[in-house]
């Protein structure tokens, strides 16, 4: 059975308008970085769900936002917290167990992470446009250009494009000159 509080809140979270929500959601995609939780939508739920089972206690002086903001923060605090307790050693480990923390990590990257991340994917996209560009018809370069991009081996690239070593050698020179006057241009 639900309290009146629990209700005051339920109601008070309903009424919030799009741009609070949207507020909440981006404050908590900064915080869930390390956590358990995947989706800024998730941290939120779990906050609601903390409330209506009396977990959690909203006071009705309180701005519901940033009620709801303290919450994420102290949940995520907590998520990270017994993330760091939870550390088994490698003997402990299973093969699964290093597949399982490896698509977790991949999933709960930092802000800063993704912000790093997407500065330097930015990065990269500038200077393959401006390879390319500069490389105009050159297709052994535009193909040894897109097997970097992939991370290709340069063995790789040679089966994959059927490329001699020379030739590999030759495209490779071509590419790591005009990146070279990319990074003169564009200092980071």
């Amino acid at each position: 059975m639900r309290t009146k509080a629990q209700d005051d809140f339920f109601n008070a979270f309903s009424r919030m308008n799009s741009k609070e929500r949207e507020l909440l959601e981006v404050f908590a995609s900064r915080c869930i970085g390390g956590t358990i939780y995947t989706s800024p939508m998730d941290i939120i739920h779990e906050v609601i769900i903390r409330v209506m089972d009396g977990r959690r206690n909203w006071p009705p002086d309180v701005d519901l936002g940033v009620f709801i903001a303290n919450c994420v923060r102290s949940i995520a605090s907590n998520s990270r917290k017994l993330a760091e307790w939870s550390n088994l050693s490698l003997d402990a480990l299973s093969e699964d167990d290093f597949a399982e923390m490896r698509s977790h990590h991949a999933q709960t990257m930092s802000a800063e992470d993704v912000a790093l991340r997407n500065e330097r994917t930015g990065i990269t996209h500038k200077a393959a446009k401006f390879v390319k560009a500069t490389l105009g018809e050159d297709e052994q370069g535009r193909q040894v250009l897109e097997g970097m991009l992939v991370g290709l081996e340069p063995e790789e690239m040679c089966d994959a494009f059927n490329l001699s070593p020379a030739a590999f050698k030759a495209a490779r020179q071509r590419v790591t000159s005009r990146l070279k006057v990319f990074g003169q241009r564009n200092p980071q």
